[in-house]
């Protein structure tokens, strides 16, 4: 029976290991999940912030990261979400262009940094240093780099700020 009751504890302790081990993987794993759910809900939906009437960096980056969420997810709607298309000189041209582009590449990669983001009268100013990597759907063509400044104007539409102009518009062609 001291042979049987070694090997019981041995069983215990070994289990007891894994529990010990494996717990802040399995504690980092579900932190990391509930962190990405949080900002990703974040982005979907307008946030309180957004409906001021003062045009702020949180503002201009939440704004952002949907376009970033919008290329990356290879969704134009996403993207476009966060333009005021009725109110942008061009808009509809602008909308055009950008289904055109999603048509003409398969994947994105972007990164903003955003410089500045403040007030003119009533629209917010956002400017960038905009990179993008793109991957053309055509096996023929080469990959696209393109690095630029972007300057964004913004104004407030009651549920939240919107883009209503971003120059220049070629980075997204």
């Amino acid at each position: 029976m001291g042979r049987h009751s070694t090997l019981l504890n041995r069983s215990w302790l070994a289990a007891a290991l894994l529990v010990v081990l494996i717990s802040p993987v399995v504690s980092l794993a579900q932190s990391s999940a509930t962190q990405k759910t949080d900002e990703t809900e974040k982005t979907d939906r307008p946030n309180k912030a957004d409906k001021s009437d003062v045009f702020t960096a949180d503002a201009a980056s939440r704004l952002l990261e949907n376009i970033r969420f919008g290329l990356e997810g290879h969704d134009p709607r996403k993207m476009l979400s966060v333009f005021d298309i009725a109110a942008m000189k061009g808009g509809a041209v602008f909308r055009d262009r950008i289904a055109a582009f999603f048509d003409q590449y398969e994947s994105f990669r972007v990164h903003f940094n955003l410089v500045e983001a403040s007030m003119q009268g009533a629209e917010g100013v956002v400017v960038v240093e905009a990179e993008l990597d793109a991957t053309p759907t055509s096996s023929l063509a080469p990959p696209v780099r393109k690095r630029v400044q972007l300057r964004f104007l913004a104004a407030n539409r009651g549920s939240g700020w919107k883009f209503t102009d971003v120059q220049p518009r070629s980075f997204f062609s």
